[in-house]
């Protein structure tokens, strides 16, 4: 009997109070640019919902749009010019403008690294990539994933065309 006063009340607080959430958008009363960056929007939101529920960890959680979250265990390459640890990640811009995404600083295992990251994503875009340590047996005494314990990472997002930075020191501290 309560189930079913439950939803009787539901329906009747939906019918009296109609949500705007469920409203329909007039798409045809929109330009193709603005089709676009609504389509770019949604794949992005479904494209976070996705790798979230996934995600081992979420680094960078919507700061100026930007979401990074860290996609499984990170992995030792090792070859015979030594070994690189990578770390694969998700990079998703749910604004509405243009963002770059940068490293400043790594640590691993408090000695500092050097990695090349620097990306920038369209409005409502989505990217896969790895982060990549290179000689970590050398720079971090990291012969194996066992020995490993933290990894910090300083981040900062920035304008695309002029490099003006948005957000700096977003920091990052990944432990094993």
């Amino acid at each position: 009997m309560k189930k079913l006063l439950s939803v009787a009340l539901a329906l009747l607080l939906l019918i009296a109070f109609p949500c705007e959430a469920f409203a329909e958008q007039d798409y045809s009363a929109m330009t193709d640019e603005e089709l676009n960056v609504e389509l770019n929007l949604i794949r992005a939101e479904i494209t976070k919902r996705l790798y979230l529920s996934e995600a081992k960890e979420i680094l960078i959680d919507n700061i100026d749009g930007i979401t990074v979250t860290l996609k499984g265990e990170p992995t030792l390459k090792q070859s015979s010019s030594g070994n690189t640890l990578e770390f694969a990640i998700v990079v998703v811009n749910s604004s509405d403008k243009a963002v770059g995404l940068a490293i400043d600083d790594c640590y691993i295992n408090g000695w500092k690294e050097s990695t090349l990251f620097a990306k920038t994503l369209d409005p409502g875009t989505k990217l896969k990539d790895t982060i990549s340590f290179y000689h970590v047996e050398e720079d971090a005494d990291l012969e194996d994933l066992a020995d490993l314990e933290d990894v910090k990472m300083y981040f900062h997002t920035y304008e695309p065309e002029t490099y003006h930075t948005l957000t700096k020191d977003i920091s990052v501290i990944i432990s094993f």
